[in-house]
């Protein structure tokens, strides 16, 4: 399974150097620590045509990158799971987000930053969609301090 995961982000801009897997060990630390801030979480919707598939078409995106595009994020799907993450400069990361998501039909691509600042979902809803018709649905999560 694991060749097929990577081959979507592969499709979707990556190369493969970009990637540094994250083995299921670690990615299960990773998602502990993001449920158990889960009672604080502030989400942000936007709405993106399937058509444009660039970061410009996402403010939300957009705004993050151009603050954070130096650091470090975890990139991943629902298949996390069974394959891990991948970690990668978030520039790369934020400018292939929507491309993720659509590759990766049914399934919620992930952006997380490393430090826990910010984290992204986003799902594409092709044309049978009924919810979001040739659209992606991007969240935009921060978390509310104790």
């Amino acid at each position: 399974m694991l060749p097929d995961y990577q081959s979507v982000f592969l499709k979707s801009g990556f190369n493969s150097e970009d990637l540094i897997h994250i083995d299921l060990e670690k990615t299960d630390a990773i998602m502990e620590t993001l449920r158990s801030m889960a009672d604080r979480v502030q989400t942000e919707y936007e709405i993106v045509p399937g058509d444009h598939q660039n970061i410009e078409s996402s403010n939300l995106l957009l705004r993050i990158y151009e603050r954070y595009q130096d650091d470090d994020c975890y990139i991943y799907t629902c298949d996390y799971e069974y394959c891990g993450m991948y970690s990668c400069k978030a520039n790369v990361g934020l400018k292939n987000a929507l491309r993720i998501a659509f590759n990766d039909r049914n399934q919620t691509s992930f952006i997380l930053d490393t430090q826990f600042r910010y984290s992204f979902a986003i799902d594409y809803g092709d044309k049978d969609n009924r919810d979001f018709p040739n659209e992606f649905d991007v969240q935009y999560r921060t978390w509310k301090d104790r």
